[in-house]
């Protein structure tokens, strides 16, 4: 997501809190600014300062099929309720998820 022109706002550990009712997300105050890339180790990037609005959570599952028009799921957090994707790890996913969430956006 990061290579499409995402912003990483933490690798590993994030704050989440509920502020007019919408989730947030941001990096603890001592976050390290790198990511584990598998087989290549810890990266240096660049964190996104301040929090953002979490608009969706992502569960990659290998035991669920893609159905063409899926029913909506959702999850609640802090008493915040997002939608809630169940997607298998494929090739596409990224800019799949990338333009789900452009769309999402919009509304």
């Amino acid at each position: 997501m990061v290579a499409l022109g995402a912003e990483l706002v933490v690798d590993d550990l994030v704050v989440l809190r509920a502020a007019d009712g919408k989730l947030w997300a941001e990096a603890p105050p001592n976050a390290v600014a790198k990511i584990a890339l598998s087989g290549l180790g810890l990266v240096p990037i660049a964190l996104r300062h301040g929090a953002v609005c979490i608009c969706a959570e992502l569960t990659l599952k290998s035991d669920v099929t893609l159905e063409r028009l899926p029913d909506l799921l959702q999850t609640t957090h802090l008493d915040c309720t997002i939608p809630h994707l169940k997607m298998p790890f494929s090739e596409d996913l990224a800019p799949l998820i990338y333009i789900w969430l452009r769309a999402f956006k919009a509304e």
